[in-house]
């Protein structure tokens, strides 16, 4: 079978809202220290500049960039890193929507970044304890499930293509 490819999906309205609220403090606080900032514009350029590194380092590091189903299994890329998941440890694909996620699951709690790009890390769920989660959108997602580790909650851009490419 021939690699196939999808892209990670576009940030759903409420991570796109929440992400600019959020890079908008630092240009907001850059702009107050120029103006009225006075005695203690040095430190505040530090506090900006580690604001920007960090969510360079979510952008960079924590939001996939795409996903490549083969033969051997699922390869989630990232910007600087990849994860290959091998098909043998891979017991079953899904789509899975907030409802299927509550009641297969139970409640669950975020461990990591909610809502800067999407919602990246790990996800407590009170049914079935630890997942890593990935998702830049609020619903339609794709569900990776292995054996002996935790499940891998992602957002392709096309949840049913990513699906299907495992059924082939």
């Amino acid at each position: 079978m021939a690699a196939i490819e999808l892209r990670n999906a576009p940030m759903a309205p409420l991570y796109v809202l929440s992400t600019g609220i959020t890079l908008a403090i630092p240009v907001i606080w850059a702009i107050m220290i120029f103006t009225v900032g006075q005695g203690i514009w040095r430190i505040s350029l530090v506090v900006v500049a580690s604001f920007i590194a960090l969510c360079a380092v979510i952008w960079l590091y924590l939001r996939p960039s795409r996903y490549e189903v083969d033969d051997g299994g699922v390869t989630i890329h990232w910007h600087l890193r990849r994860l290959v998941v091998p098909r043998a440890e891979i017991t079953s694909v899904s789509t899975i929507d907030r409802q299927v996620l509550r009641r297969d699951f139970g409640w669950s709690a975020r461990v990591g970044v909610g809502g800067v790009f999407g919602t990246f890390g790990l996800l407590w769920t009170s049914k079935r304890g630890w997942m890593s989660a990935y998702a830049t959108t609020t619903t339609g997602w794709g569900l990776i499930e292995r054996r002996d580790a935790r499940p891998i909650l992602i957002s392709p851009e096309r949840a049913d293509d990513f699906v299907r490419a495992f059924s082939r």
